[in-house]
């Protein structure tokens, strides 16, 4: 019974917060395509395209060219990368006629974009916007000749967390790898701003809570996870992180 209750509480947190992440599906991409690489019998296309915020996305589209019914797979790299990081596992998967865009996140920027965290108010609203961002980059995979029926996604450390809240929010995601996860956002705060006090830590915690994964991911029902890195990442394993909340 309390499993029951727990999922209808949650069902109705989802609910609530749902339109947080919503965006325009009319609105146009406006993929631009800046260059194109073939060999092999695989294609990697250099594009950017408009996020539901409005910030172009580079990325990369690696695809095969041969057949036309492809699977797609979302890559989304960790805080110190950006779209190349999983640019080796791009071309295997094009390898398997697996078609995958791999994305700059935000963070690609690294410290520039890491100093202007720290605010709750301000980390929740980028949070957020990266999620419906997400939300958009999936609409680029299934333009590009694939089997909308196969979609899949690669998450790394905070990219991680940001699927899992995706895995609910957009359901066209059948089966999803997490990579050196956590539970909760104000964790990725407690490593990356050690000089943060606890009073500001409580406060972050608690401005992050509606949107933590561990919400989330419980609701994604029927897709699939696989969870990796869990006990032998640095920062975020089981010893590592407050409360044992690493997988």
């Amino acid at each position: 019974m309390s499993i029951n209750v727990t999922r209808t509480i949650n069902s109705r947190m989802a609910e609530t917060i749902d339109l947080s992440f919503a965006y325009d599906t009319n609105d146009q991409l406006d993929i631009w395509k800046v260059g194109e690489e073939v060999f092999d019998g695989i294609a990697v296309h250099d594009i950017s395209f408009l996020g539901a915020t409005g910030r172009r996305i580079d990325s990369y589209l690696v695809t095969s060219v041969v057949g036309r019914a492809f699977p797609g797979v979302l890559l989304i790299h960790p805080l110190s990368g950006n779209r190349e990081s999983f640019l080796n596992e791009a071309l295997k998967l094009a390898e398997r006629r697996i078609c995958s865009l791999s994305m700059d996140a935000p963070w690609s920027g690294g410290m520039d974009w890491a100093t202007k965290m720290g605010n709750p108010e301000h980390d929740r609203k980028e949070l957020i916007e990266t999620i419906r961002d997400l939300r958009r980059s999936f609409d680029v995979l299934i333009q590009s000749i694939i089997d909308v029926g196969r979609l899949g996604y690669i998450g790394h450390c905070l990219c991680a967390l940001c699927d899992g809240v995706l895995s609910s929010i957009d359901r066209r995601a059948r089966a999803c790898v997490l990579m050196s996860e956590t539970t909760v956002f104000s964790d990725v705060a407690k490593v990356n701003m050690p000089n943060m006090g606890k009073e500001e830590l409580t406060e972050y915690s608690q401005a992050m809570l509606d949107i933590a994964p561990v919400r989330f991911v419980p609701l994604a029902s029927p897709a699939r996870f696989m969870f990796q890195m869990g006990n032998s990442e640095e920062y975020f394993n089981r010893h590592a992180v407050p409360g044992g909340r690493g997988q």
